[in-house]
């Protein structure tokens, strides 16, 4: 078992569509780093801007304004790559993963590895490396927009006063350390994103084993993802809870409060699905 998920590790994160999932992510990330840099600096004459560091003032600026906690890709909400990148995002995390085991089924590689190892121990090295893949797919680019930020824009603390910002409410996910340990509610927050798209990945490997064609194995159950997203219309003045999985894994919530039970609830779903 050692051997073989150790085989189907090293050809996950050396495969050419995890670079892919990660330059096409990277090209998002970018976009909405360049989207915090003209809102926050370009708008300013750069004398005026100077004075206003020197003064003390520019740090008010931000705190009605932005920072670095509100200024990541999982916070901001003016760029318009933000939510394309979140839709996009569970797509780059099967990639990898759906079109390998398609490409070792087609090619007759399984008939030749299966014997050696075992069905069941080729299944779930496939399922490990596809979701250890997939959830640093996730991992990468969120931490990589956290890092280009930080490289503009100071570490200041939101307040509850400036939630229009920073809309993170009572009762939302790890709501109760959002203001007073922020860097640790985005770590904990890519976690919980490296969680899901891990989840994410390991679908097309148990749709794989059903359909032996390669984009039916990753389109079916991104598009199934997406449908479900669809749901948080139906649901918008029934329960104002957060039902969107790609909507969940933005840090702050959009419109719906965001709840443990409902991430919980995801969890346990996708686990049930990707079991082939």
């Amino acid at each position: 078992m050692r051997k073989i998920l150790k085989l189907e590790l090293r050809k996950a994160f050396c495969s050419r569509l995890f670079l892919f999932s990660l330059l096409v992510g990277a090209c998002f990330v970018l976009s909405s780093a360049y989207c915090m840099y003209q809102l926050n600096y370009d708008s300013f004459d750069k004398p005026v801007a100077l004075a206003l560091f020197e003064s003390g003032q520019m740090f008010e600026l931000i705190l009605e304004g932005k920072s670095l906690y509100t200024g990541w890709i999982g916070a901001e909400i003016n760029s318009s790559s933000n939510m394309s990148f979140f839709f996009l995002l569970p797509l780059l995390a099967m990639l990898p993963s759906g079109f390998s085991l398609i490409g070792e089924i087609s090619s007759g590689y399984t008939k030749h590895i299966i014997p050696k190892c075992g069905r069941k121990n080729y299944v779930l090295a496939k399922l490990i490396s596809a979701f250890i893949s997939g959830g640093c797919v996730a991992a990468v680019l969120l931490i990589s927009s956290v890092l280009l930020v930080s490289l503009f824009l100071p570490a200041v603390a939101p307040k509850v006063i400036n939630n229009m910002y920073y809309p993170v409410l009572h009762g939302d996910i790890l709501s109760e350390i959002a203001y007073s340990k922020p860097l640790l509610f985005i770590l904990c927050y890519i976690g919980l994103d490296f969680l899901f798209c891990g989840l994410f990945a390991c679908l097309p490997v148990a749709v794989a084993f059903i359909v032996k064609k390669t984009m039916y194995a990753v389109l079916v159950p991104y598009l199934l993802i997406i449908a479900c997203s669809l749901l948080r219309n139906f649901f918008f003045y029934l329960s104002f809870v957060e039902v969107s999985p790609i909507y969940l894994l933005r840090a702050v919530p959009m419109q719906n409060a965001s709840k443990w039970w409902m991430v919980l609830l995801w969890y346990a779903v996708l686990l049930l699905l990707a079991v082939p």
